[in-house]
């Protein structure tokens, strides 16, 4: 599920948060942001503020069960995930819980943070290929079905 530049603007960005810090979660494999985030073994946590990365920690993620993932986001206090793939149960189980998903995203975990602290993660090079494609289709057949 793509996030649209409004969900981003309503509570995924930085910049745009009221003051506090801002915990960010981002499934990691071999320095890139994790393929799926619903087998991933290993998060990165970090802390920002006012759109500046303030600490940063990567912890092991041993849960499979779906509501011990989400409650181990929630127990850790993250407000957003920006992860690969993920499923829609999960998905929805973490935007139930308070958590913003951007998902299907890729990418070198720095430089995908680095976008998402400059407002620029809706770019297409961030996004899983074959995402753009599928929602472009998608809106070709709602317009057909319009018409």
């Amino acid at each position: 599920m793509a996030v649209s530049r409004s969900v981003l603007r309503r509570g995924g960005h930085p910049s745009e948060r009221g003051g506090g810090t801002l915990r960010v979660a981002i499934p990691v494999w071999n320095d890139r942001v994790s393929p799926v985030f619903d087998v991933a073994t290993r998060i990165v946590l970090v802390d920002v503020e006012h759109g500046i990365e303030r600490a940063r920690t990567e912890e092991s993620i041993e849960e499979t069960a779906q509501p011990r993932r989400v409650r181990r986001l929630v127990d850790r206090g993250v407000k957003v995930l920006i992860c690969g793939g993920i499923s829609r149960t999960l998905t929805t189980m973490l935007a139930d819980a308070g958590v913003t998903v951007i998902g299907w995203r890729t990418g070198l975990v720095d430089a995908v943070l680095r976008a998402y602290l400059e407002g620029r993660l809706e770019e297409p090079r961030w996004q899983m290929p074959g995402r753009r494609v599928r929602r472009e289709a998608a809106k070709m057949r709602g317009s057909a079905r319009r018409a």
